[in-house]
């Protein structure tokens, strides 16, 4: 079969541009190239990788974590990009690859919008550099977030597809492709996806309505895409959406829509809102510094995430566009206003007007809470239930990257076209320029002096307060980890400005005609050698890579908690939202963070400490708030179990007042110890030397906690004691725990803690949730002999004086136990795992009704004998089967048009 010519020059233009996109992402990510290195993530770390990695193909059908609290339901997997991905590399591959791998993808799909578009093939090219290299989508896949890159991809190939010209049925394919892309961006980014699916609509109208006055025919066919755009991203993502609303929508707290819930959730929503000052972290990127672990004095210290009582101190996100891209965002909407003047073909200058307006609202919107624009957008129905208005940043950079991608083509055309003429001294190029030159060249090239000139007194004006700033940040808690400095914040300033230098430089010699006529190439290389050097230079501190072999080493603590880890809970703290710390120590706090994201789950160890659930169910609130302390009192808890001084040693005024408060806290601690023994919390972080009034206060009469393991924390073999200038959160990194009969810490083992599945053959039944939580908390009411189910089990009968029988688990997995159970007599087998009505249990083969026991954990009724249960999590999965058909459709759409694309000189829709 030959290959039709116009299919070859696409092909070879990709091969160019493939190759110029991983040069460039090679830049920032060839560490993966190395064996034992493997990319940083705060969100998706190696060790919560590793914990699915055995049933990750089965994650397609459904999502069950057990590495937190008792477990949780996520969104399940979906036929797209980052699932298959990952089932695919398995995690050590994953967390080498998926970042650039999904970067890559970005660059593509600006890439393939600005050829759809016409424009020139370097144009495309540079395009695709600056939005695979934006420190937007940079920052947050490297933060663990790589399916916002995908995303973004996802809707510029939408984008591209409608932007792009085609007859017959070439058309209506691109419209179907152009919905299954919308609906893949929903899929890898759920309300990131979501928010710019809007911007594919917005467009699709937007190209339509300006047709009117061109050709009503093929404005008709145009609209025609807003519904088939939607219908076809809807089919696509049919199971995305199903499994998003069912795990983040419906029973969660506070997510109904009413107006008293719109009011509740407006500060936990609006949080991360982008402040109007920091807008200068676009064109400047460490103005405000970068993260937590960013050395040299580069910690963030901006506002986002304050509330007026509690600084964030943290941002995980860059806003950094590129100075080249801002200059010619501007350039390009400049030369769209001047109407038939500019470059632009009429429908060229409509998009450029569009995506410039859409860019001041996204811009707008991100704002949050700090301007008055987002309370209109968060009125609209389900849009409150959306987090962290911030997320328009990224519409905002889409954007940019296309008026970019529209300005170098308007300076290929102003500039470039012309005839060369001889290069000359640079005084000799701008006396013949001032000869030839129109008003709006003269204002472009004053008006980037003047922003040269500007920007350079801004920096040293910047620099003269660099007292004040120092001041002003010396001020600010960072809460153990290294501040910020102002000499990194003024070091960006100047950064900046040598960039902006330089790029303005190359801008107005390719006003001068140096790039004209046969140089147009040399122009080519300049500006895509300026956008990579400081995009690369800019992103360089989100790229962090650690040697995993080294970081996840097993422990004496990892040994004893990884023995058969299905059987018991562990936990730091005294509410499982790590709240009220049982080592209040910042060391021992940033440790626990590191073993809670990164060992436990890498180990399969289950904590009964949250790490991550921003959208708490209900049936978790109500729980939590029946056992956990009040809110003041966990400051009291978490400063006793530090260092709570021996009452004969202080003022008696003193002691009285701790007694006080340890005769409060000790009524509700009391009930912490039965949540504890409720969840099957087995071992607990805590000073050996505490180890006697930590049993006075948890559990004052029966003294359960014993200490299973005594140790010290000491330097990993062969690792370097990391330097004063290093971040609490790296530092710890090179921490581990050893064995040692004098160490000051302890693992205790709580023997109360009921067995991980248990039989009974005396329970209770209470309906209603209230009464059995009141229950569950009465001093009465003893778990270790009695259940409360919520329904009564007909045929069943209580018998408390006959023993039970014994049950144990025979294999496990996140989403299937088989137990052996031999009953005695009627009994209720309790599983001290999180009840969920996709849950379903087989006695002897032989589906049963799933009780709900006491209030939230998995129960089965049993009749006296010898049986096998079988408890499996398993979601409808018809929705998964619709998407995948979609995808299935979506991969033979576009070989047809691979292969069949068109000749290129077919009839084109008038622009």
């Amino acid at each position: 079969m030959s290959v039709p010519p116009s299919l070859s020059r696409k092909s070879s233009g990709l091969f160019v541009a493939a190759a110029l996109f991983i040069g460039a992402l090679g830049l920032l990510f060839y560490p993966s190239l190395l064996p034992s290195r493997v990319l940083f993530a705060n969100d998706a770390s190696l060790g919560l990788l590793a914990a699915q990695a055995d049933i990750v193909w089965s994650n397609f059908l459904s999502y069950w974590a057990d590495s937190n609290w008792l477990g949780q339901n996520l969104p399940s997997g979906a036929p797209s990009i980052t699932p298959i991905s990952y089932a695919t590399l398995g995690p050590v591959l994953y967390s080498k690859f998926h970042v650039p791998l999904c970067l890559f993808l970005l660059s593509t799909g600006a890439w393939f919008f600005a050829t759809q578009a016409g424009l020139k093939p370097w144009v495309a090219i540079l395009t695709g550099l600056a939005a695979g290299l934006n420190s937007n989508f940079v920052s947050y896949a490297c933060w663990g977030l790589p399916p916002k890159a995908a995303t973004l991809a996802m809707i510029l190939f939408a984008c591209g597809l409608i932007v792009g010209k085609a007859e017959g049925w070439r058309f209506w394919v691109r419209a179907v492709l152009a919905g299954f892309a919308t609906g893949l961006a929903v899929v890898e980014g759920a309300d990131v996806g979501a928010i710019l699916s809007l911007y594919v609509a917005s467009f699709a109208a937007w190209h339509s309505l300006t047709s009117l006055g061109i050709n009503k025919t093929v404005a008709i066919r145009r609209s025609l895409w807003l519904l088939i755009v939607p219908l076809f991203a809807a089919w696509i993502s049919a199971h995305s959406l199903v499994s998003l609303v069912g795990t983040q929508i419906s029973g969660i707290s506070g997510m109904a829509q009413t107006k008293e819930s719109y009011e509740e959730r407006w500060t936990f929503a609006t949080g991360l809102s982008f402040p109007i000052d920091e807008t200068l972290r676009i064109a400047i990127p460490g103005l405000y510094g970068y993260r937590m672990d960013t050395p040299d004095g580069g910690a963030y210290w901006g506002r986002v995430g304050f509330d007026g009582k509690v600084e964030g101190r943290f941002n995980g996100g860059g806003e950094y566009a590129g100075v080249l891209v801002l200059l010619l965002a501007a350039f390009a909407l400049a030369q769209a206003l001047r109407g038939e003047k500019s470059p632009y073909q009429p429908g060229e200058r409509k998009r450029v007007l569009f995506w410039a307006g859409m860019a001041l609202v996204s811009l707008l919107l991100a704002y949050g809470r700090n301007a008055p624009f987002y309370q209109f957008v968060f009125a609209l129905p389900y849009f409150s239930t959306i987090r962290i208005p911030m997320k328009f940043l990224h519409g905002m950079h889409l954007c940019l990257w296309i008026l970019f991608a529209y300005g170098l083509e308007a300076i290929a055309r102003t500039y470039l076209s012309r005839p060369s003429a001889s290069v000359g001294s640079i005084r000799e190029l701008f006396d013949r320029w001032t000869k030839t030159a129109d008003e709006f060249d003269r204002r472009w090239v004053g008006g980037l002096v003047g922003l040269v000139t500007l920007a350079a007194i801004g920096a040293l004006v910047y620099t003269a307060f660099g007292g004040y700033l120092a001041a002003k940040i010396a001020a600010i808690p960072f809460n153990g980890v290294q501040p910020a400095t102002a000499w990194f914040s003024i070091r960006e300033v100047w950064f900046s400005l040598f960039f902006l230098i330089v790029s303005a430089a190359v801008l107005v010699l390719a006003a001068l005609g140096r790039f004209s006529g046969e140089r147009a190439t040399q122009l080519a290389w300049a500006l895509g050698t300026v956008l990579v050097l400081d995009l690369v230079r800019a992103n360089l501190p989100w790229v962090k890579y650690y040697d995993y072999q080294v970081r996840y080493d097993k422990n004496p603590i990892m040994e004893v908690l990884a023995d058969r880890p299905w059987e018991h809970r562990v936990t730091a703290n005294v509410a499982p939202q790590r709240s009220g710390p049982l080592i209040a120590t910042a060391e021992f706090t940033f440790l626990q963070k590191e073993w809670l994201e990164n060992h436990l789950p890498y180990f399969h160890i289950q904590a009964l400490d949250i790490d991550q659930m921003p959208r708490m169910p209900e049936l978790e609130k109500a729980y939590l708030q029946a056992f956990l302390p009040p809110a003041q009192f966990f400051g009291v808890s978490a400063g006793m179990a530090g260092s709570i001084p021996e009452l004969d040693r202080v003022p008696p005024e003193q002691a009285a007042q701790i007694q006080e408060y340890v005769g409060i806290a000790q009524t509700n601690l009391a009930l912490v110890t039965r949540m504890w023994q409720l969840t099957n919390t087995r071992y607990v972080f805590a000073w050996h030397k505490n180890l006697d009034w930590f049993n006075r206060l948890f559990d004052p009469k029966l003294n359960r906690f014993t200490p299973k393991l005594r140790y010290a924390l000491t330097l990993k073999p062969g690792v370097t004691p990391p330097s004063t200038n290093t971040a609490m959160a790296d530092a710890i990194q090179a921490y581990t725990a050893v064995q040692s009969d004098r160490g000051p810490l302890a693992l205790l083992e709580f023997s109360g803690a009921l067995p991980r599945a248990k039989l009974y053959s005396q329970w209770e039944s209470i309906s209603d949730t209230a009464t059995m939580l009141y229950r569950l908390r009465s001093p009465e009411f003893d778990p270790a002999t009695s259940v409360i189910v919520d329904r009564p089990i007909p045929g069943f009968t209580p018998s408390p004086s006959t023993p039970p029988g014994d049950v144990s688990i025979t294999t496990y997995s996140p989403k299937h136990l088989t137990l052996s159970a031999n009953s005695k007599a009627p009994s209720v087998l309790l599983l001290n795992d999180r009840w969920h009505e996709n849950w379903k249990v087989t006695v002897d083969g032989k589906e049963e009704p799933l009780l709900r026991a006491n209030f939230i954990m998995q129960g089965v009724a049993l009749a006296p004998g010898q049986h096998t249960v079988e408890f499996r999590f398993a979601t409808p999965v018809t929705t998964l089967w619709v998407s995948a058909s979609a995808l299935a459709i979506g991969l033979l759409l576009t070989g047809l048009l691979v292969l069949f694309p068109g000749s290129p000189k077919a009839p084109s829709i008038p622009e």
